[in-house]
């Protein structure tokens, strides 16, 4: 590629630096995904392969810094999925008398949208996460979501009233459920949880986008 003559350093400059600044969310939400997915199964609270969910059974400790400050009066489920090759369905349950969100990031770190108790009422709900140029069928009242990046992560949140409550929410929690399409009926699909070495995810997200 040939530096055109007719820019100074200045601009030159001026022109790195908004384009970093523009690829910076998508830089920062890689690090991100490779923090919480360079992990076996249920080994770290908050963290797990792509396309399991991993829930949080109890509020995090003081010096959980997967992600910014979270919540204290809900509990998380949280997963990421590629779409690229097939739709991926989450499936929520019903929540009476709960609140319930589940916001979705694509890799700008936008929320696309945020399905739940406020958006769809208190009953139970599947959805369907599919590129918008997917053409396939969808099982029957499967709410389709189109997704703006294949890559995609979301963060639920299920009101907690205290420790009292962990049970009544676990119970909540353990009846969500993520799958392909092409195995949506069953938990019978292949996940690749093998750790990658020359992944850093020894420091938090922004600490190595920053480095």
């Amino acid at each position: 590629m040939s530096r055109d003559s007719s820019l100074t350093n200045d601009e030159l400059l001026q022109v790195a630096t908004e384009a970093y600044l523009y690829l910076y969310p998508m830089v920062l939400m890689e690090n991100t995904r490779r923090n919480a997915t360079n992990v076996p199964r249920d080994t770290k609270p908050g963290r797990a392969p792509m396309g399991v969910i991993n829930h949080v059974r109890e509020y995090p400790e003081l010096d959980f810094k997967a992600v910014v400050r979270p919540n204290f009066d809900t509990l998380y489920s949280s997963a990421w999925m590629d779409v690229s090759k097939e739709p991926w369905l989450f499936h929520i349950p019903a929540m009476p008398g709960r609140f319930f969100m589940l916001p979705l990031y694509d890799m700008w770190t936008d929320v696309f949208a945020s399905p739940g108790t406020r958006t769809h009422g208190e009953s139970a709900l599947t959805i369907a996460l599919c590129e918008p140029q997917w053409r396939g069928t969808l099982p029957a009242g499967v709410q389709r979501i189109d997704v703006p990046t294949s890559t995609v992560w979301t963060i639920g949140r299920t009101e907690t009233r205290g420790p009292a409550d962990y049970e009544a929410v676990r119970a909540l929690q353990d009846e969500m459920w993520l799958r392909p399409l092409s195995s949506w009926q069953s938990d019978d699909f292949v996940i690749d949880d093998a750790v990658k070495p020359e992944w850093k995810v020894k420091m938090p997200p922004m600490v190595q986008t920053d480095t």
